[in-house]
């Protein structure tokens, strides 16, 4: 069956090889148009569990976004939204899923009732090579083959492309399927189906081409080439429509938005090294639209020089720890405070 090369969380090349399983329509938490949802550690809203002593008030905020959001790699009682639900005292509904790029997090809020005044969007700057992909794992390798929908830009305006399906074992059951998916192997991602002869000049070919790889060696995130406007994925546009949208689908609703973009540690390191921020140019082009954006980075840079330990373990590999949730929730309720949301 098919399985995937891969060092850390890049992918090498394809290989016909034993593979796990497959995330099909009778797997725990198969979503049909999300792709996936949370099975475990989920209430009658469909939301995080929220243990603090405001779970059962009326909610006040919903929460959409990926694992940064729901609060992997710490319990759920210290989860930055179920913080900032203390701090402002009413029930805030985390409806974080981890894997979600910013588009899932949008399918998910329109698929969702009204229940809140507020709505947030969390945008984690890595999603945005979420937004192009929809086969999961050319870009997070794993043993369980997973698919996820994703939106297109058509006539100016966001198209859903629902989940390509997996029917066979071979990389041609499904290659033909991801003619949307950035990441296809043999494409402009630089991901392979195969090294061929001579191996010597196509492992150079690889290094300069390949997204992942270049990037490591030009000492940039991964993601950061996506923000260009010029570049072929289309990612940036891509994103600013789901942002565009989210705005628009609020205000249908008669809730108030908020946007909000979530540094990784990846970040941190680069923004300490160059200055630069890596996803400025979505700021830019947010702010030549007038969407008011808040940004983690520098609120939490200027409270905690040391951001290591804001992250699980001190590892840059892993997510916010209690101590960085903790502070997010902080943060985020002054800047509803600022905006006269909070008292």
């Amino acid at each position: 069956m098919l399985n995937i090369a891969q060092s850390n969380y890049v992918n090498l090349i394809f290989q016909k090889d034993t593979i796990t399983k497959v995330f099909v329509e009778n797997t725990p938490g198969f979503h049909p148009v999300l792709g996936w949802v949370p099975f475990k550690e989920v209430d009658g809203f469909e939301a995080r569990i929220d243990s603090s002593k405001y779970n059962a008030t009326e909610p006040c905020m919903e929460m959409y976004g990926d694992s940064f959001t729901w609060g992997d790699q710490v319990n759920k009682e210290y989860a930055w939204p179920t913080k900032v639900g203390e701090l402002i005292k009413c029930r805030v509904l985390n409806f974080g899923v981890s894997g979600y790029g910013s588009d899932q997090a949008l399918m998910r809020y329109q698929g969702n009732t009204i229940y809140s005044e507020m709505v947030t969007l969390n945008h984690l700057s890595e999603n945005i090579i979420r937004n192009v992909n929809q086969f999961r794992n050319l870009i997070f390798p794993s043993k369980v083959i997973t698919l996820k929908p994703r939106f297109v830009i058509e006539n100016g305006s966001l198209s859903y492309l629902k989940a390509p399906k997996f029917q066979g074992q071979e990389l041609g059951d499904i290659k033909h399927e991801l003619t949307a998916d950035y990441f296809v192997p043999d494409g402009k991602s630089g991901i392979k189906s195969d090294f061929t002869f001579p191996y010597s000049l196509s492992l150079v070919k690889y290094m300069i081409n390949h997204f992942h790889v270049s990037s490591k060696i030009k000492g940039k995130p991964r993601y950061m080439q996506f923000y260009d406007s010029l570049h072929p994925s289309r990612a940036l546009d891509v994103t600013v429509k789901i942002i565009e949208t989210f705005l628009k689908e609020a205000k249908s609703r008669n809730q108030i938005p908020l946007i909000t973009i979530i540094p990784t540690c990846r970040d941190f390191e680069y923004f300490t090294l160059h200055g630069v921020l890596t996803y400025q140019p979505l700021l830019d082009q947010l702010k030549e639209k007038k969407i008011n954006v808040f940004d983690f980075m520098l609120p939490i840079a200027s409270r905690k020089s040391n951001f290591y330990k804001l992250f699980k373990n001190n590892e840059c590999k892993n997510h916010y720890n209690e101590e960085g949730n903790k502070l997010m929730a902080e943060i985020f309720v002054e800047h509803l405070r600022a905006l006269g949301l909070q008292k």
